[in-house]
């Protein structure tokens, strides 16, 4: 189940960028960072509070969504 949980956060992370990119030039780059740490946060709580292992893969899958802001933190630098 490690290998899927790491495919999702990969996959969610490449489909996401660009979509958070888009978002942090209509929104502007603060707010979305700020989204992303969000759900960063309802990632670690899902985590430690879920009893089913789909509720892990849903955590992940926020984690993997919110993640991918490496290109709005480079933009914002």
């Amino acid at each position: 189940y490690i290998g899927i949980m790491t495919a999702l956060y990969a996959l969610m992370q490449f489909i996401f960028a660009p979509v958070l990119g888009a978002l942090s030039d209509n929104l502007g780059r603060r707010p979305v960072l700020l989204i992303s740490l969000g759900g960063a946060a309802i990632n670690y709580l899902v985590m430690a509070f879920a009893p089913e292992l789909w509720m892990l893969l849903l955590g992940r899958a926020v984690a993997g969504l919110t993640s991918a802001n490496v290109s709005v933190a480079m933009a914002y630098i």
